[in-house]
């Protein structure tokens, strides 16, 4: 009894420590993204409120929209896996067949093993953005706003994607919200820059998506030639940083609530 009373005792205490390590080395990359986006918040101000304006569009900020994500592409294949372990348990449950029980068990503990890397393959994901944002001297909400022209506007890729990289879910009504709002202030800084007949389109644009609740501004490939001229040459680089795995968690912001870190 005294026996397993220690081997209890230490068994207990091992997971303990371990779990605690493990809450510590997880916080890590968050802490950190955390720094790095409030250090972003200081010189460019909230994602929220972004308000782009003609010198967002240029082929110089494209540029540095094409650095940030280039470092983000080694990081997507760990996303790509745990997507692939989801689906693997789909099709066994689609197959309409029994299983064996080594099959269940594998896909299982696959399952279970990808659900708990989900918090920190974004915590580093995150904090690798965030870092590369830094870096190039652009903010979360311009590259929220290159980053919807880019590839929901301009190449028609699905928003909401999950991390199986098929299905879409749309996306949410803050970022409709978002990115309803971010258009209505293009239109708006273009009209401040005497550059009437663009305003009058995305003013337009604007209302429509407000109207519709959909978030993708000229949705379809009708995005005004001005900016379809600025991607095309840059055509083949955008879709080799394209990570269809992230898109879900690509405008994320990270905050602390206690002791937890909520992503939203």
């Amino acid at each position: 009894m005294i026996g397993c009373g220690i081997g209890c005792a230490a068994a207990l205490v091992l997971t303990i420590i371990v779990t605690v390590g493990g809450g510590l080395l997880l916080m890590r990359p968050f802490n950190r993204a955390i720094e790095d986006q409030e250090v972003l918040a200081d010189r460019y101000g909230d994602r929220d409120a972004y308000a782009p304006g003609p010198q967002t569009m240029t082929p110089e900020r494209l540029d540095r929209f094409l650095a940030v994500r280039a470092p983000l592409q080694d990081l997507c294949i760990g996303f790509e896996e745990i997507g692939e372990a989801f689906t693997a348990m789909e099709e066994i449950d689609k197959s309409g067949e029994a299983p064996s029980s080594g099959l269940i068990l594998k896909s299982v503990g696959d399952v279970m093993g990808a659900a708990f890397g989900i918090a920190g393959k974004l915590g580093e994901y995150t904090e690798a953005r965030n870092a590369a944002l830094v870096e190039q001297d652009m903010g979360l909400g311009e590259y929220v706003w290159i980053y919807t022209l880019a590839y929901y506007s301009y190449l028609g890729r699905e928003p909401g994607t999950g991390f199986d990289g098929s299905e879409s879910a749309g996306m949410s009504g803050a970022e409709i919200d978002l990115l309803t709002s971010m258009a209505r202030r293009y239109g708006e800084n273009l009209a401040a820059a005497g550059r009437s007949e663009e305003a009058a389109l995305w003013e337009a644009e604007s209302r429509r998506m407000a109207r519709t609740e959909e978030g993708v501004p000229f949705a379809g490939g009708d995005l005004p030639a001005t900016l379809a001229d600025l991607f095309e040459p840059r055509r083949a680089e955008l879709e080799a940083v394209f990570c269809p795995h992230t898109a879900d968690v690509e405008f994320g912001e990270v905050e602390r609530k206690g002791l937890s870190i909520r992503s939203r």
